[in-house]
């Protein structure tokens, strides 16, 4: 597996590949009581 993130126009970007696909995620900073966390959202999904 191999990750990897980048800067966009809309905020960060998180990507992981496999060995058959490559899913990318649009990660959101969440404020919690104890400290701050990323919600990730999937944005795209793709064969390789």
């Amino acid at each position: 597996m191999q990750a990897g993130s980048s800067k966009t126009d809309s905020g960060d970007e998180i990507s992981f590949t496999g060995t058959s696909e490559e899913i990318r995620f649009y990660a959101e900073p969440q404020m919690g009581i104890i400290g701050a966390r990323f919600k990730l959202t999937e944005t795209e999904r793709r064969k390789l």
